[in-house]
């Protein structure tokens, strides 16, 4: 890497933190942005080509760039909520890091791709939100958190003309029978007494307290 280039990217990245700092998310967003094209533009002339190893070289900067990247991808989803474009850019950033990582099976990348697959609801294109989160899933059936938020797209998160109980309720039941870490599976029951109850479903409620509590041991 050229030291010009080096520069520059660390300027870009320590002007997006001033502004993130001074609250303005956007012109944040716009300096990382071009941090990101300016990354991808000297891996693909000089290299390296993986994610991990690009890290090593650029130092002296605010942040390791894994560290940068979850950052960046907060400020992109507080933007994605009220602007198309930025959900486009978050959907673009998330899909290229995700390609150009080494270790795919990091916990970061697993959240890369639970963006993915959100952002193609959020851009109207749920059939590929769905399908990603099945492959996903099938790939990694015991990834809790990815059950959690494929059903948070038809219930708690997703856009409101998607809305379906239902397919929210038969994807947590789903997950119960994959997921065996009993944090996740809290966190998944508690979902799902949640939509019951909402449902004015009490015998299914209690069955899921119930089953809570002889997780813990309780009477």
């Amino acid at each position: 890497m050229k030291q010009a280039e080096h520069t520059n990217m660390i300027q870009l990245m320590q002007a997006g933190y001033n502004d993130l700092k001074a609250g303005h998310t956007e012109q944040a967003c716009e300096h990382w942005w071009k941090l990101w094209q300016a990354i991808k533009e000297v891996m693909r002339t000089e290299g390296p080509d993986t994610m991990e190893a690009f890290d090593e070289e650029l130092t002296g900067g605010p942040e390791p760039v894994y560290n940068w990247s979850s950052d960046f991808d907060m400020a992109l989803a507080n933007l994605s909520d009220e602007h198309s474009n930025w959900a486009e850019r978050r959907l673009a950033f998330c899909s290229e890091y995700l390609a150009s990582s080494s270790d795919k099976d990091d916990y970061n990348q697993w959240n890369r791709r639970q963006t993915i697959a959100e952002m193609h609801y959020k851009l109207g294109d749920a059939p590929k939100g769905n399908e990603l989160f099945e492959a996903y899933l099938k790939e990694n059936p015991e990834w809790g958190w990815g059950w959690m938020a494929w059903s948070d797209m038809y219930w708690l998160f997703g856009e409101p003309e998607l809305r379906d109980t239902d397919r929210a309720i038969h994807i947590l039941k789903q997950a119960l029978e994959h997921v065996q870490e009993r944090e996740e599976r809290t966190e998944i029951m508690d979902r799902l007494n949640t939509l019951y109850i909402e449902r004015g479903m009490t015998d299914e409620a209690d069955a899921v307290s119930k089953a809570q509590r002889a997780m813990y041991g309780e009477l």
